[in-house]
């Protein structure tokens, strides 16, 4: 049985057509990663000039036309784990989300928020800041109304659809299919493509918004994807080089909290690499420190609790912090 992953929606490189991810991960040795020749290959063409055989994921590019029988077979096996799909043709495959969900985008292209009533950019880090606003949509249930959808999702930004003659509600932001008519300024903000979104800004529009920016993952969630992918296929040994520096500390353990409930559900062998004390003590069931190439300390922490509370207080610890301390 393979477990459903997680999703996101996208646009290509060229802007020509959406492109999203719909992929669920096989319990395999290799991962295999379908693409359609023209954009989406482009797009993704770094990724796979250094994919390496080692790394348990492999690509294949076939004619575009065919690459929707790669995720309809019913025998799940002859399958790809992970296609890039026009999110126009994901969105009437994946159907319930029982056998693909989408996962992330491979790029969003040129859609960007526009508005006759504000100029100030829209400030997306504070979720609330939207409700009660309205936004007009071109094609909300195509590429640029299922990207916006899917990165208000990840933003946390509560929204709804707003049918013709509904009121606004104060406690969301309200999406409105409109056509290239109904720009009229009347709405708060507007979802449009370039070349429509420079033309607006000379109409007197303000260009507010650019949805390729706010869909960048930040810090921390790539490093969840990275998680996320060294756990997908199975490993006898799992190398991590500092995988929490530049976090913050809050983020830092949480991250810790997700890479602790991955690693419970296989427990391969994980080497960590850390300059961290915490990060060690946290994690780590047995701990080595290192001085000049040579073992300085060797202990195995008591106690069965996983991961340690971040910060506690343990006399093991402050003798692992004396040792450090003494190098």
């Amino acid at each position: 049985m393979r477990a459903l992953a997680r999703v996101g929606v996208g646009i290509c490189l060229l802007g020509c057509m959406g492109s999203a991810f719909s992929g669920c991960f096989a319990e395999k040795k290799e991962l295999l990663v379908v693409v359609p020749d023209g954009a989406p290959a482009l797009a993704l063409a770094r990724v796979m000039s250094e994919d390496t055989e080692n790394d348990g994921v492999s690509y294949t590019v076939v004619d575009a036309s065919t690459i929707a029988a790669r995720v309809t077979n019913r025998d799940m096996e002859k399958n790809a784990d992970f296609c890039v799909l026009p999110v126009s043709a994901a969105s009437k495959i994946l159907g319930n989300g029982e056998k693909y969900r989408m996962l992330g985008l491979v790029t969003q292209g040129n859609l960007y928020l526009v508005s006759k009533k504000f100029s100030g950019e829209v400030d997306f880090s504070n979720p609330t800041a939207l409700d009660g606003k309205t936004m007009g949509v071109l094609k909300m249930n195509e590429v640029p109304g299922l990207t916006l959808r899917a990165t208000l999702g990840r933003l946390g930004v509560e929204y709804g659809l707003l049918g013709a003659g509904e009121t606004a509600q104060g406690d969301r932001l309200n999406l409105q299919a409109v056509d290239a008519k109904g720009i009229d300024g009347s709405l708060d903000y507007y979802l449009v493509a370039e070349p429509q979104a420079s033309k607006l800004k000379k109409a007197g529009f303000s260009l507010v918004g650019d949805l390729q920016a706010l869909y960048a993952l930040s810090g921390g969630e790539k490093q969840r994807v990275a998680f996320a992918r060294a756990f997908a296929c199975e490993h006898d040994l799992l190398l991590l080089d500092e995988p929490f520096s530049s976090l913050d500390t809050a983020l830092k353990i949480r991250l810790m909290d997700v890479f602790a409930k991955l690693w419970e559900e296989r427990r391969q062998t994980a080497v960590l690499v850390t300059h961290d004390l915490e990060e060690a003590w946290a994690l780590g069931h047995r701990i080595i420190l290192l001085k000049d190439g040579k073992i300085a300390l060797d202990i195995h922490p008591k106690g069965e609790t996983f991961p340690r509370k971040y910060g506690s207080y343990d006399a093991e610890k402050d003798a692992l912090l004396q040792a450090v301390l003494a190098l």
